[in-house]
């Protein structure tokens, strides 16, 4: 499957065969208060 990141591809069963996944935390004091997202982890798949 293509996307504007570019493609995705999934092995047999469904799951990526490649990529990253990032993790985000939504922090409630970032941004003056307003509230913005945090950056936890990624990880690669290969």
């Amino acid at each position: 499957m293509g996307t504007v990141l570019g493609p995705i591809e999934h092995n047999a069963v469904g799951d990526l065969a490649t990529g990253a996944i990032a993790i985000y935390t939504v922090d409630p004091s970032a941004a003056g208060g307003a509230g913005d997202w945090g950056f936890v982890d990624e990880v690669t798949i290969h």
